[in-house]
């Protein structure tokens, strides 16, 4: 959301030409350059008016983005290290390939009936 592409950026400036005409066209990109000006202004003024009302707050904070920045740069930089001296090594093409019908899988993933062996049952069978 918020990126157009640019048949439909051209589909729109079509439609905004059909809608106020050649001869208001130029009249209303003038209004909008004014209007947009006008909201930076404004946003460049609450920021200014946040920050110097913050005062040390704000320094505080920027402190603790600035360690946070460094932190996260020394995980990637550890991270990077790690996969440089043991990259992954790429998964064979087939699957099956070197398995043995002996093989088990090494997750530990749901038991299934398959996978249980009744003679290693430690439950006794109900009385009747």
């Amino acid at each position: 959301m918020g990126s157009f592409s640019f048949g439909e950026i051209i589909t729109i400036l079509f439609v905004i030409l059909i809608v106020f005409g050649p001869d208001r066209l130029p009249e209303l990109a003038r209004k909008t350059g004014q209007m947009v000006a006008k909201i930076r202004e404004a946003s460049s003024i609450v920021t200014s008016q946040i920050e110097r009302e913050m005062g040390p707050e704000m320094d505080s904070i920027r402190e603790l983005q600035q360690q946070v920045k460094g932190v996260k740069e020394d995980l990637t930089g550890t991270v990077a290290k790690i996969v440089a001296l043991d990259p992954p090594s790429d998964p064979p093409a087939d699957p099956q390939e070197g398995a043995t019908a002996n093989d088990e899988p090494d997750d530990d993933g749901p038991i299934t009936a398959f996978d249980l062996d009744p003679s290693e049952s430690k439950e006794e069978p109900p009385s009747p």
